[in-house]
């Protein structure tokens, strides 16, 4: 049985169909990431790099399930603990509080952790957020100023104000599954990439400039293992929204979540793979850090890939998003939205009326004013912070390592009482080992000092 749902922006209502949830996650891992896998697997080669990412998706999508594992153990502790289900439903509502709309991580760790598990892990689910949304925003600006697109008829002030109000109309969607349909259409779009690699590369390989592949596969460079493993392990940029989708599913039993993991992490896993593999295979070490920038510049596919990126991360920011709204709403806004529409005209007396302009305010002006609000606060950050990826570097290394790795092993040693089994003991001790080593790969691969953030460095961070 799961711990039901916290509050939230998608409070209420249906569950999210697995379908939709699948789709979701894939959108939320399959971003700006994968155009720098080919140069990020030529640094090791395919030999070490395509099976060690297709191991590190699996190692992340345990680690959700471990989290999920201990919700569900708390889950169960609730209900042995109460004889009726009033009971139960006290002990639901005091957690949405407590968990200040930080989903499954924020509900075990201040469970599991106390008060300062629940900080940590807001500390880390914001944090990552806030990085990847700011770095989307730095990547569209970057590319609708290319001469390709935009920069010959709008200055970068007002490529910028253009990105800003864009992102405040697409931050009204408030629920996962509206979300989740943008997310089908944006994956959609995002495939022609991909056609376009197969066109472009297989021309290499029909004209006879692709390299051999005994060398390609047979090659291995041990001394850039520390840069492909920073990124294979950032570049699971769902392992946050995995968890709201998980809630927002309102399944009543979590196992049913498994096969949804499974798929989406598996299926991603799979196209990140032969990406990186398919676009090595076709430039060798010749393919540049975004791999559209090997394709003839006269190729109507350059325009169309960067147009296509820029339509796709705008449509993902709302996604990466949702967990910090989550917090912000559940924090500012509390149930006020659904309260107001639980609440029948007969309960409402006369006395009440006059504060139908306060509940309205709370229910829709007021979450609108945060999302729109949380669009400023990553627009302006792009523009004044001038070494964005030493920021988002430092913080996403620290970030990512806490909520994807630390905290699920954590949690799950101490809610069992660290009597575990020698198999859930590798299995954490691998866990944290791997938290240990993206803190360490962050920051060796955050350099610091710049004056400007180039499209290809926030790329890779954003990876």
């Amino acid at each position: 049985m799961a711990v039901p749902i916290s509050n939230g922006p998608s409070a209420g209502g249906n569950g999210l169909s697995p379908r939709f949830a699948v789709v979701t996650i894939l959108k939320g891992m399959i971003g700006a990431g994968i155009l720098s896998l080919p140069h990020v697997f030529g640094k090791v080669g395919l030999r070490l790099a395509v099976p060690g990412y297709l191991l590190i998706s699996v190692i992340c999508a345990f680690s959700i399930w471990r989290l999920i594992e201990c919700k569900a153990l708390l889950a169960a502790r609730c209900l042995l603990q109460g004889d009726e289900q009033d009971s139960l439903s006290e002990k639901n509502g005091a957690e949405e509080v407590r968990d200040c709309g930080l989903g499954p991580l924020g509900s075990v760790s201040v469970q599991v952790l106390g008060p300062a598990g629940l900080v940590i892990a807001g500390f880390g689910i914001i944090a990552s957020q806030l990085g990847f949304g700011i770095a989307y925003i730095d990547i569209v600006v970057e590319t609708m100023s290319s001469d390709n697109l935009l920069g010959s008829s709008f200055s970068t002030v007002w490529l910028r104000v253009i990105v800003g109000l864009i992102l405040c109309l697409l931050s009204c969607i408030r629920s996962l599954n509206g979300l989740a349909k943008i997310s089908v259409v944006a994956l959609v779009i995002y495939s022609y990439l991909i056609i376009a690699l197969i066109r472009q590369g297989g021309t290499e390989v029909v004209q006879g400039t692709a390299p051999d592949l005994a060398v390609v596969w047979g090659k291995v460079q041990w001394d850039n293992i520390g840069l492909w493993l920073g990124t294979a392990i950032f570049a699971q940029e769902a392992i946050v929204i995995s968890q709201y989708v998980f809630d927002d599913m309102k399944l009543a039993n979590h196992r049913d979540f498994l096969p949804v993991l499974i798929w989406s992490f598996s299926i991603c896993g799979t196209v990140c793979s032969l990406v990186g593999a398919l676009g090595y295979m076709c430039y060798g070490d010749d393919v540049k850090s975004v791999f559209y920038l090997n394709f003839p510049r006269d190729s109507r596919d350059v325009c169309i890939a960067e147009t296509i990126l820029c339509v796709v991360l705008l449509a993902s920011f709302g996604l990466q998003m949702y967990p910090v709204v989550s917090f912000l709403e559940a924090v500012f806004v509390g149930k006020a939205g659904e309260t107001e529409s639980e609440e029948s005209e007969e309960e409402l007396s006369e006395s009440d009326k006059p504060s139908s302009g306060g509940g309205f305010f709370r229910a829709f002006l007021l979450p609108v004013a945060l999302r729109w609000s949380l669009v400023v606060l990553c627009s302006a950050v792009a523009v004044s912070i001038p070494d964005l990826s030493c920021v988002t570097g430092y913080s996403g290394s620290f970030a990512v390592s806490t909520i994807g790795f630390f905290l699920p092993a954590l949690c799950h040693m101490k809610l069992n009482s660290f009597q575990l089994s020698p198999l859930d003991w590798a299995l954490d001790i691998m866990l944290l080992l791997l938290g240990i080593a993206s803190v360490i790969l962050g920051i060796e691969a955050t350099h610091c000092g710049g004056d400007t953030v180039k499209i290809i460095q926030v790329i890779t961070k954003a990876a």
